[in-house]
């Protein structure tokens, strides 16, 4: 063997690939081959080229034979295949190559190749789920002539046995020439009319008798049509699911029949495939069953054995369920809640102060006492005529009233027998009327409420407060995998037992026994099914859930894993899922008010749907379309353009290795080949290699020494080389130093950030070939060293027995494990991403979201956190190296490795800058203050419109202004016949009508009667609407509307405050950057959250949505809260950004991908962001008594009637005054 073989073999077995076209062109122009045509050849080409040919896949080619003979024909057949219709396009693998790499996924083109049909079973039992596909594309070639068709059944039979359906038999049945012989295509049905789960053989096409290719689909779809065929169906009942009714099924001893919204789903899918439904229940009760490999029961076993052909049944995705069974699209997501018992009732004498608040209770009562105390006084007074003078002008005369028992008439709204005479008197109990009017009537209209309603304490709302209470959980034992991160709960946990839907019984109980404190876990959806069932009966009771749900619960239906059917019907799933039909069926069974009562369905007027209210649906269907359609030919132009991987080949004055290594390498990569340039790679690229601009991933650079090695690495640039690739660096000369040749090689490539690198030195010397040829590497984070590029000798490759350590991949994981080397990180506080925890010593710990994200990778790829925090606190311009400021220069400048804290993804950041897997979505929004108050008075005016107002006071000066003509100027008969026997009274009684008082004398005279029944009947209403009205805008919001948007919040004259952070998004936008005030978060917190609080304020603060929810979680048990507006800023995806060229990204990402999946990020956000704090949780959300502030206004009519009242006094005084002396005077 020469010396340049042995280095040729060593390279070889280096990168396990195989070249593409370019290097066979390069082999056929010195070994001339002929090529023969074959009709099998021919048909088994075109098939390959047209259905295997994908990229980023590769074909597995299997081949079997039972003679010497058959095996030298099977490969001749390949290498036709390979070298005529292959040709470098076509990825393969052949069977028995040992790959030390990464587990290999399971292959979905397989490419089989057999002599005859006993050759061919061989090959059936190695076809196991670990190692094939079931669902991918299998091509079978019989290469023995004649075949029958008996044998191409019993093949299919085979076949079906595994539900392998998308497979393709070619096959000779006469024993003409191979070269021009026909070959037929077959393939089968396991569905047909009259046949079901039995494979009917299919004649696809016959070559060369049929030439028309084009129409002909070598893959046709099995999945769609069952044509009535029976599945099999797992299912038990669990409401609103799936509900289990009696019916005879679809054949003799077939289950139930199945509806609810998962039935609902089921219907569709078997109108949809043209297949009957044949339900089967699991046995004992089991329903959901343990997943486990061994001893599973219930649904699980059934599916798991392949009982039946898919589970429907409130089914969750789970670890433990997806590595038995294979889950289908999840088509349902809801919550996993709490149910609680109701709080306790109150007491029936609880009750009868419940309307008001105790600062009303006290207002009445003070009211009152002054008005004892005051005429307590008038008995203190002397007896000489001051006592008569002054109870007469301020109580009425003696003989006719009791003024103590008037108050409390008054005060209960009883009618008063008689009226006092004098003026200040009756002005003095119209006020007070007045005011005990309001109080009576909101009094009874909330008592009313209070009375017919059952009033409960506040039930339990959080898990912490289920925690304190002791409650025990119950829950189905599949759930229990919910509170292994609680284990303080796991005593506390009971099981359902196993009857038909534990869930309902359980719920159904609950509701039968109320005082139970224990508590049960269920869906939501299942909660609002018993609502509806039984909440809306006359003895049934409505169920409540704590307002901090459990978990996410993802529905979906699973299946055995060689199913053949999940391609369909996610197919079919993901169009009735975005088509929003599942969340219409799931509405259906169930009522989902579950915090408040539901409004009532009772109108005033009936309202019709107009086009402006539905202008923004019609809008977002636009939008929503056209986003679609600029989707649909993104997504042509990225399949039109996109390209495969390739190996990128460089060398220097080593032709004789490049020729040997292009001869011995496999088809299976298409190889770009530069050779001698002299300057950039970048700025001299050939006009023929335009087309592959994308980024060089596997890369092989052979050269004759380390010099030049230094010329083709000044050529790497981040625009055309992948860092993060594969990298083999070939010196071809003699070395004396080899290790520290390799050192000064890896050093250099380290500077570069390119750590999968391995380099080779040669040619071989004697030592070499009797040792072995070394293969060098490093690791740049290991045991007491940190960011070193020291060469290590990773496998020595020796030419008679193969690699010295087989077990070690070429390129092994370098950054799975930092050895507690220290990362520099940048980052500032943004609350609650970002939070500093100053006990942590010096700033080595970040509590937040992304700082726990940030600890827990820390964690699990094992390097040390130093924390660098920027001041002042700002991402920055993330430009070039001279013009980056903020966080983005500790990336550009190399100071730090990598910076996390709110970073949104931008086109701008990325062109500078390498980001991350995107592991979050935020919301910015603006915190608003409120707006401004009604007033007191508004609040009494608010029951009536402008109109009825005036209405009501023109009738009543009309009235007013008829009694006084009539009593000045008209006769006594016109007197008697209007107002009746009494005019004196006529003014107070008008009064005392309209506030609902009594008269004492009623008139006799058939018109005065008619009048006062008018009047009666026209105030009776007026006050009925007015008492109902008012109770409502009582309790109702006592705030302005304020703007919802930017645009209308600076026409209203509002300033929009924001951190420097958050600025960068109205960079397109100079208008609205005109009125931005940037502050920082001391004044955040020290003036500006107190000024949010001030109702009217004309201010706003743009803020995410976690930062406002996060800091009201502490500043509503102060009494404070950030009110949001209706519309959202931006939309911003967080993630972690590096450097272009840094080697972290790869197991960042895995790590990312990993938490994101798994439910922990959001999980760890739930944590400090919780959207019950956008209101104020601590705020009593039943019926609510009344309060002082609400009466404010009757307390002013009153004032005013009292400073009016007491005008009138004095002018009557004075009045008498004048008379006494003019009588003395006469």
């Amino acid at each position: 063997m020469s010396r340049f073989a042995r280095l040729t073999a060593l390279t070889v077995g280096t990168f396990c690939i195989a070249s593409c076209s370019t290097g066979y062109s390069l082999l056929r122009s010195e070994v001339t081959t002929t090529r023969n045509t074959n009709s099998l050849t021919d048909i088994v080409g075109i098939i390959l080229h047209t259905h295997f040919r994908t990229p980023f896949a590769t074909t597995i080619v299997s081949m079997r034979s039972a003679t010497q003979q058959g095996q030298w024909r099977l490969q001749d057949l390949l290498e036709r295949l390979l070298v005529q219709h292959g040709r470098g396009q076509l990825v393969v693998q052949l069977e028995g190559i040992e790959s030390h790499g990464e587990q290999q996924p399971p292959w979905s083109r397989s490419l089989l190749l057999a002599e005859s049909f006993d050759a061919l079973r061989t090959v059936f039992g190695e076809l196991t789920l670990d190692r094939f596909d079931f669902s991918g594309r299998y091509l079978i070639v019989l290469e023995d002539a004649p075949v029958t068709l008996a044998t191409v059944d019993r093949i299919f039979n085979e076949l079906w046995v595994r539900q392998i359906v998308n497979v393709v038999v070619a096959l000779r049945t006469t024993d003409e020439d191979e070269r021009t012989g026909p070959v037929q295509l077959w393939t089968y049905y396991p569905f047909s009319p009259g046949l079901c789960r039995i494979p009917k053989p299919y004649l696809l096409f016959t070559w060369p008798q049929d030439t028309v290719l084009y129409g002909v689909d070598f893959y046709p779809r099995k999945n769609v049509q069952f044509h009535g065929c029976p599945l099999r169906v797992g299912s038990f009942e669990t409401r609103p699911f799936t509900v289990l009714e009696a019916g005879a099924g679809v054949a003799v001893g077939a289950g139930p029949t199945l509806s609810g919204f998962e039935g609902d789903l089921l219907h569709s899918l078997a109108l949809r495939f043209n297949f009957d439904v044949n339900v089967r229940v699991p046995p004992r009760s089991q329903q959901w069953g343990d997943a486990a490999f061994e001893n599973s029961t219930g649904m699980m076993r059934m599916i798991y054995t392949e009982e039946v052909d898919f589970g429907i049944s409130c089914l969750g995705v789970s670890y433990e369920r997806s590595a038995m069974l294979k889950a289908g699209k999840v088509h349902f997501t809801t919550e996993l809640v709490v149910v609680v018992p109701p709080g306790t009732p109150y007491t029936a004498f609880e009750k009868l102060f419940q309307p008001f608040q105790i600062a009303i209770w006290i207002a009445t009562g003070l009211c009152t006492g002054i008005g004892f105390l005051v005429i307590a006084g008038l008995q203190l007074l002397p007896t000489n005529g001051t006592r008569a003078t002054v109870r007469r002008y301020i109580v009425g005369d003696r003989d006719h009233h009791s003024p103590v028992l008037n108050i409390v008439r008054v005060l209960l709204s009883a009618p008063l027998p008689f009226t006092p005479t004098g003026t200040f008197p009756r002005t003095l109990l119209s006020q007070w009327m007045l005011v005990s009017l309001l109080l009576n009537l909101l009094y009874q209209g909330s008592l009313f409420q209070y009375l017919q309603r059952a009033s409960m304490h506040q039930p339990m709302m959080t898990l912490a407060e289920i925690d304190r209470s002791g409650a025990l959980y119950h829950i189905s034992e599949s759930a229990r995998r919910y509170f292994d991160q609680y284990p303080q709960r796991l005593p506390r946990l009971r099981f359902f037992p196993n009857v038909p839907d534990s869930i309902a019984a359980r719920l159904r109980w609950m509701g039968e026994h109320p005082r139970d404190p224990n508590v049960a876990m269920c869906t939501r959806d299942h909660v609002a099914y018993y609502n509806a069932q039984h909440g809306q009966r006359a003895d049934g009771k409505r169920l409540l859930i704590a307002r901090e749900s459990m978990a996410l619960y993802t529905v979906t239906i699973l299946y055995p894993k060689r199913s053949m059917l999940t391609a369909s019907f996610d197919e079919h799933i993901e169009r009735i899922d975005s088509s929003g039909l599942l969340k219409h069926w799931s509405a259906r069974y169930g009522d989902y008010h579950f915090f408040g009562s539901r409004k009532s369905d009772r109108r005033t007027e009936p309202s019709p749907i107009n086009v402006a209210q539905l202008a923004g649906a019609l809008q977002l269907l636009i939008g929503m379309l056209l986003g679609a359609t600029l989707l649909f030919f993104a997504e042509l132009g990225w399949a039109r353009h996109g390209t495969r991987k390739q190996l990128y080949l460089r060398w220097e004055n080593t032709s004789a290795l490049i020729d040997q290594i292009l001869k011995r390498t496999a088809t299976h990569l298409t190889v770009l080949i530069e050779s001698n340039l002299q300057s950039s790679t970048a700025d001299h690229l050939s006009p023929s290699l335009g087309r592959h601009q994308q980024l060089r991933v596997l890369n092989l650079v052979i050269v004759a020494d380390y010099e030049g090695f230094r010329r083709v690495a000044d050529g790497f640039n981040d625009e055309l080389f992948d860092f993060s690739g594969l990298y083999t660096v070939l010196i071809a000369a003699p070395a004396e130093h080899r290790l520290e040749t390799a050192g000064a090689i890896l050093r250099t490539l380290w500077a570069l950030y390119i750590v999968n690198a391995i380099v080779l030195i040669g040619p071989p010397s004697d030592e070499t070939i009797a040792n072995g040829v070394r293969l060098y590497t490093y690791f740049p984070y290991g045991e007491g060293y940190c960011e070193r590029a020291l060469p290590v000798v990773w496998n020595v490759y020796q030419p008679d027995v193969g690699f010295v350590h087989p077990d070690r991949v070429l390129f092994p994981r370098k950054l799975r494990n930092f050895y507690n080397c220290p990362l520099v990180v940048a980052t500032f506080p943004v609350f609650p991403f970002i939070i500093p925890n100053p006990t942590a010593g010096v700033g080595n710990e970040l509590e937040g979201i992304e700082g726990t994200l940030l600890r827990t990778l820390m964690q699990r790829l094992n390097f040390r956190l130093q924390v660098a925090f920027v001041d002042p606190p700002d991402w920055g311009t993330a430009g070039p190296r001279d013009q980056a400021t903020g966080a983005s220069a500790y990336i550009r400048h190399l100071r730090a490795n990598l910076t996390i804290g709110y970073w949104a993804t931008t086109l701008h950041r990325n062109r500078y800058m390498a980001n991350s897997f995107n592991y979050y979505t935020s919301q910015l929004v603006l915190a608003i203050a409120p707006g401004e108050p009604y007033t007191s008075l508004e609040l009494l005016r608010f029951p009536f419109a402008t109109p009825i107002w005036s209405l009501l006071f023109v009738s009543l000066t009309v009235g007013l202004a008829v009694i006084g003509v009539l009593r000045h100027r008209g006769s006594k008969a016109l007197q008697r016949l209007v107002l009746g026997r009494t005019p004196a009274s006529a003014w107070p009684g008008m009064l005392n009508v309209l506030l609902g008082g009594s008269i004492a004398r009623p008139p006799t005279r058939n018109f005065a009667r008619t009048l006062l029944f008018w009047w009666l009947a026209g105030t009776l209403v007026l006050r009925s609407a007015y008492t109902g009205s008012m109770f409502r805008f009582l309790q109702a919001g006592r705030n302005h509307t304020v703007p919802a948007g930017i645009p209308s919040l600076i026409a209203a004259g509002y300033r929009l405050y924001m951190y420097r952070n958050y600025s960068f998004i109205f960079d397109a936008y100079p208008h609205i950057q005109q009125h931005m005030h940037l502050v920082t978060a001391q004044q955040f917190r020290e003036v500006i959250v107190d000024e949010l609080q001030i109702a009217g304020a004309p201010l706003s603060v743009l803020l995410p949505l976690e930062t406002v929810t996060f800091l009201n979680r502490n500043l509503t048990r102060e009494g404070q809260l950030l009110r949001i507006s209706r519309d959202r800023v931006y939309v911003a995806k967080l993630a972690i950004y590096t450097q272009r060229t840094s080697p972290l990204l790869g197991p960042l990402n895995k790590m990312l991908e990993i938490f994101v999946s798994s439910g922990l990020l959001n999980r760890w956000a739930g944590q400090y962001h919780q959207l019950q704090f956008l209101a104020d949780p601590y705020r009593y959300r039943g019926r609510q008594q009344i309060a002082l502030t609400d009466m404010v206004g009757a307390f002013i009519i009153l004032l005013i009637g009292l400073g009016i009242s007491s005008v009138v006094f004095i002018a009557e005084l004075m009045l008498d005054a004048t008379k006494v002396g003019t009588h003395a005077t006469n």
